[in-house]
């Protein structure tokens, strides 16, 4: 009976094992492709600049390992029914020296994730500020990356400028619209749908960007807090998953450890 428990605990574990390593997977791609949208604000390099945007941020590394990791895992939890399967005691030694493996790696993602965490508060506002004055462009064809990101995030939280509408005016010296409107036009109040699935601007008013006002523009609402916020949320979300799949695995090897004791002794059915 003792046995039969075991088996049937390690099965569950294993498929908890699956569908978390399917859900890593599933993440890092998403941030690995999404390279247009808003993922390009948390390219907070090494030094919690934004020096080099053709360069992976420590976002893009930690979406690497977990998909690296979640794709072991998935191999790993076949191997893990193949050996309970077969009852082979060098298949779940295998599993289990590898989980061990896979776990140090998850401690390596957790602590790279609390340096991303730590660096986005202290360095995201000045970075952000720095890349504005070099890189945003204001127009939806831009070749920038990080301005198309922005115009993503004031159109997405309805907000304008990083602390300020005034700041595009001032430091924004690549924003082609600079000398004949007061804002970018992702400022303005539109059609969100629009402008984040065809890229249209459909304005409530045509002259906002030269005239604008609290009612027909977001200039009564900062970027600052809403893009901090989306990127700490994702760094949290991913530390959370990765500390319970860290939990799972350590189960996952306690009970192959188990059930190759059991295998020793002739105990399973």
């Amino acid at each position: 009976m003792a046995a039969k428990g075991l088996k049937v605990i390690f099965i569950i574990i294993n498929i908890l094992l699956l569908m978390f390593g399917a859900t890593l997977i599933g993440l890092g791609a998403w941030v690995i492709v999404d390279q247009d949208g808003l993922v390009q604000l948390a390219k907070v390099g090494h030094e919690g600049t934004y020096e080099n945007f053709s360069k992976p941020g420590i976002l893009d590394v930690m979406s690497g390992i977990a998909v690296v990791e979640g794709s072991l895992t998935v191999l790993l939890t076949i191997l893990g029914f193949c050996g309970l399967g077969k009852k082979s005691k060098c298949y779940l030694a295998l599993y289990s020296g590898i989980l061990i493996a896979l776990i140090l790696l998850q401690i390596a993602l957790i602590a790279l994730a609390g340096v991303l965490k730590d660096r986005v508060n202290q360095n995201l506002r000045k970075a952000l500020k720095e890349v504005i004055k070099t890189e945003y462009e204001g127009f939806v064809e831009s070749e920038s990356k990080f301005s198309r990101s922005l115009d993503i995030a004031q159109v997405m939280f309805e907000c304008c400028g990083l602390d300020s509408y005034l700041e595009f005016n001032s430091t924004a010296m690549k924003w082609t619209d600079r000398t004949s409107n007061q804002i970018p036009k992702t400022c303005c109040k539109l059609d969100k749908d629009a402008y984040l699935e065809e890229e249209q601007y459909i304005f409530v008013n045509r002259n906002c960007a030269r005239l604008p006002t609290p009612d027909i523009s977001n200039i009564g609402k900062a970027c600052y807090n809403d893009i901090e916020t989306w990127i700490i949320n994702r760094i949290v979300v991913t530390l959370a998953l990765t500390v319970a799949f860290t939990t799972f695995q350590i189960l996952g090897t306690i009970f192959a450890f188990c059930l190759l004791h059991a295998f020793r002794k002739k105990s399973l059915v």
